[in-house]
């Protein structure tokens, strides 16, 4: 009963065979004639006085990309070296 009552008010005609959207064919052939190099990137260093710019919760973001964890309960130039010395 709530079938007849759901396609009551929701009409809709279901997809056959033929009217479904066939999905695109995606081509996944590698060219290896083409040579492309990846550089690593060099990490740079952020100088110590560029580091005292930033607010703490700024240093504690850094400090997570660099994968340390710094306690902001620390004086802001505590932060500064750990941070400075993990890069």
């Amino acid at each position: 009963m709530l079938n007849w009552l759901k396609n009551f008010l929701n009409p809709t005609p279901p997809l056959t065979q033929s009217a479904q959207v066939k999905s695109p064919v995606v081509d996944t052939k590698v060219s290896t004639t083409s040579k492309s190099v990846v550089k690593p990137v060099k990490s740079t260093k952020i100088s110590k006085a560029k580091l005292g710019k930033l607010t703490k919760v700024q240093l504690e973001a850094k400090g997570r990309e660099l994968g340390i964890e710094v306690d902001r309960r620390l004086v802001k130039a505590k932060l500064i070296d750990q941070i400075y010395k993990a890069q």
